[in-house]
């Protein structure tokens, strides 16, 4: 796994080397710039301008988003076989990144192929646990009767990610309703409009479904009422007008139920500025649930598209419209927790749990924001509520206990671990809170040990737990699990010191989640361990360049060129350092040629050998 996160790191450090030596922002500036002429509907400018960015620096990182973005256009233009080249491009560019994943999933959808499409989307939905399309989708994928089983599972999985979404309790509504479970329908559906009151479908269901019961006519027309006031001009309006007419003893075409239709990526891809006028517009009518959704919207597409600025103007936006509803509050305070920004973040989410005092995930943003600015009798007492609330989340609870622990505060921090421990026993963090307990122990012995000191040998039962351990996190870290790895790999390493492959593969985490001074200190101690490993000399220096710490980079580089002179990775950084200096081009030279000897097929060969032939 080590070879593949390498990849994709040098590929990105590779970027920064070929912008002549200024850096990202002329990449930034050229990518904004097309960014601008897409969001002002100039699609085939902008196409121009994102080829033009990508032509001018081949390999660099932003290309996978430019590219994201011309599959998106010539998709809107009709050329769903061009689109596939260019997502397949991003996909290459960025592994990791979820949106040209998905769409190529919705691709292989709209074109029958399913096994291609279901492979696609189950990708996407490990890349993105917090999107529930992907399995939306899936369920599609599984239509009719034979399909039910599968297709309820994967709508669970969707309700997971997202527990009030109308579309997905309308789409389970559905299931039930193929196989005559008509109760079961209703019951979602009236999920549904609780979240939503006005969520066309769900009406229109209900209104099916009741037209179809005994006795139950005025229901179906009371629905189907409500329907046409809120969509009276979509597909389904003339099938609801015809069954008001069969309700009212006109005999009816037949008609089906509605299908709850998936957000797929519109290849009608609008600017921010329209959104938010609609927004305005929805607002200015009264609608203020619904403007504030907009506003949100706009929000999400600003961020996914790296618009400089944009998603927090969404946000105002969004507060400015709805100064009453939780939701801009709480949207507003993840982006300005996220930027370090944590007093307004605080104040946006007191506002939001004064508005729904109910929603724990309000009391645990207000919490994290507060303990950053180091207020922990704020961040407690918001934790408290929120254990309250959700009592079967271990996240509130670990959160608590740690939070007393880190105060001082011995015994609420004991009780907080024992009911952890016996809530949540089966929790990877189960084990940290018994040895908490043990250490707050008033008796507890306190044996400090310098990091520098040599790691003794575990007792024999120590290091086969170490093992199993470090077997754990491998299985999580291979499903990308990255926190449960990292508490099992952490584990593994108190109980056995010198186990360094557990040190290495911290370190990877670290890398692929660029927290590059914990990648640095997992990587040093892999190397204090294993001198002689030249892939932990070379991902030390990845994180020593990452950090902007060039000397030390280049120490490590050629620590691990005087175990193996052939390593093709360290000459390929060693490029990227030399060529962002012009007095040391030649030195670049040298390596990116020694790269290409090795690595002459390299996903990153294509760009170097630009650089040669510009340099």
């Amino acid at each position: 796994m080590w070879r593949t996160l390498q990849r994709i790191f040098v590929i990105t450090v590779l970027a920064g080397g070929l912008v002549t030596g200024c850096g990202e922002r002329p990449a930034a500036r050229d990518f904004q710039q097309a960014v601008r002429q897409f969001e002002r509907g100039e699609l085939v400018r902008a196409k121009s301008l994102f080829e033009k960015s990508i032509d001018r620096r081949p390999g660099h990182e932003i290309n996978a988003y430019a590219h994201h973005y011309i599959g998106y256009i010539v998709w809107q233009l009709d050329d769903p076989t061009l689109a596939v080249v260019h997502f397949e491009n991003s996909r290459r560019l960025k592994p990791t990144l979820f949106e040209p994943v998905y769409s190529l999933a919705v691709i292989a959808f709209e074109e029958d192929d399913i096994a291609r499409a279901r492979e696609l989307f189950r990708d996407a939905a490990q890349l993105k646990p917090s999107d529930p399309r992907p399995f939306e989708y899936l369920a599609r994928t599984h239509p009719g009767e034979a399909g039910r089983r599968e297709a309820r599972s994967a709508l669970y999985e969707a309700l997971e990610r997202a527990p009030q979404s109308p579309r997905i309790l309308t789409a389970l509504a559905q299931v039930e309703w193929v196989i005559d479970d008509a109760p079961s329908a209703v019951s979602y559906l009236m999920q549904a409009l609780e979240h939503d009151p006005d969520y066309p479908p769900a009406l229109y269901n209900l209104g099916h479904i009741y037209a179809h019961w005994p006795d139950q006519e005025e229901d179906a027309i009371e629905y189907f009422n409500q329907y046409l006031a809120v969509a009276p001009e979509t597909e389904r309006s003339e099938s609801a007008r015809r069954a008001l007419a069969r309700l009212k003893g006109e005999e009816p075409e037949p008609d089906e139920i509605e299908t709850a239709e998936v957000e797929a990526p519109s290849p009608r891809v609008r600017s921010l500025d329209d959104i938010l006028a609609d927004a305005e517009a929805l607002a200015d009518a009264g609608d203020v649930e619904r403007a504030v959704s907009l506003s949100l919207r706009a929000a999400i597409q600003a961020r996914q598209f790296r618009l400089a600025g944009q998603e927090e103007r969404a946000l105002l936006k969004a507060v400015e419209l709805g100064p009453e509803d939780a939701r801009s509050h709480i949207a507003l305070g993840r982006h300005l927790a996220a930027r370090d920004r944590h007093e307004d973040a605080v104040t946006a989410y007191q506002r939001a749990t004064e508005l729904e005092s109910d929603w724990a995930h309000a009391w645990t943003g207000l919490a994290d924001a507060a303990e950053a600015l180091g207020d922990y009798d704020v961040a407690l007492d918001a934790l408290n509520k929120a254990v309250a609330l959700e009592p079967d989340n271990p996240g509130p609870l670990w959160s608590l206990a740690r939070l007393y622990d880190e105060a001082g505060v011995r015994r609420r921090a004991q009780e907080a671990y024992e009911r952890f421990r016996e809530r949540f026993g089966d929790d990877p963090r189960a084990v940290r809170a018994e040895e908490r307990m043990e250490a707050l122990q008033p008796d507890a012995p306190t044996q400090p040990r310098p990091e520098t000191a040599p790691a003794p040998r575990p007792a024999a039962r120590d290091a086969q737990a170490a093992r199993d351990a470090y077997r754990r996190g491998a299985s999580y870290q291979q499903r990308q699990e990255w926190d449960n790895a990292l508490f099992f790999y952490r584990r593994a390493a108190q109980l056995d010191p010198a186990l360094e492959r557990a040190h290495y593969n911290m370190g990877l985490i670290h890398l692929e989640r660029r927290n590059f001074r914990e990648a640095r200190d997992a990587f040093a101690r892999s190397v204090e361990l294993e001198p002689e490993k030249v892939s932990s000399l070379y991902n030390l220096a990845l994180a020593y360049h990452e950090m902007r710490e060039s000397q030390s980079a280049l120490s490590h580089l050629d620590a691990a060129l005087r175990i193996n002179a052939d390593y093709a990775p360290a000459h390929l950084l060693l490029g990227v350092i030399y060529a962002a200096d012009p007095d040391t081009l030649n030195r670049a030279r040298r390596h990116y040629e020694r790269f290409l000897a090795l690595r002459p097929d390299d996903p990153a060969a294509p760009a170097v050998r630009d650089w040669l032939a510009r340099n």
